[in-house]
């Protein structure tokens, strides 16, 4: 929404803006927070991903999903692999209000390659356990790999923050 209503160009009207920005997300009814730009390629491995997830979501945690979105995600192309990785490469989670926008968000959805998965089903994936399985693939870069870790570990935390979050006023205590 930023990016669309706000004149990007112009630093003074942009920063004027800003400061309403946490208003905005706290009393919306829905955020969707867009991490990919269509990317059709991770569709198929992503749809059975968020089929398991949704059951995960629905029927609390259980330790027979898991390893059937690990099995699923192992049958992936190493080319939707990469794709599906594009989850933790996005430029969204860097850009610093963001998190804000995130946290103060009562209910925010993630839309990634022509999916949709609400925040609490991304939570319950084990981003590092998932971050690990790249490793099956050597065409991804190994520069990729530590910092896809370190993504996946950064996302976690702060999918960990909101949960957490009770509506305090100073948002600055979680981030430095």
């Amino acid at each position: 929404m930023d990016q669309i209503c706000i004149n990007q160009k112009n630093a003074r009207k942009r920063t004027h803006q800003v400061g309403f920005m946490r208003d905005i997300y706290r009393h919306a009814k829905q955020t969707l927070v867009c991490l990919s730009n269509g990317n059709c390629i991770a569709s198929s491995v992503l749809r059975g991903w968020l089929d398991q997830l949704v059951k995960i979501t629905q029927f609390r945690y259980s330790f027979k999903i898991y390893p059937k979105i690990k099995r699923h995600i192992k049958n992936a192309t190493a080319e939707q692999a990469q794709s599906l990785i594009g989850i933790f490469f996005s430029a969204w989670w860097m850009r610093a209000w963001v998190y804000q926008e995130f946290i103060v968000s009562s209910d925010v959805h993630f839309l990634y390659s022509g999916c949709c998965i609400h925040w609490k089903g991304l939570k319950r994936l084990n981003f590092p356990a998932v971050a690990s399985l790249q490793t099956q693939w050597p065409e991804i870069k190994p520069r990729d790999v530590a910092a896809l870790n370190n993504d996946a570990v950064n996302i976690a935390s702060l999918l960990l923050v909101k949960q957490r979050w009770k509506g305090a006023s100073n948002l600055s205590v979680f981030f430095y």
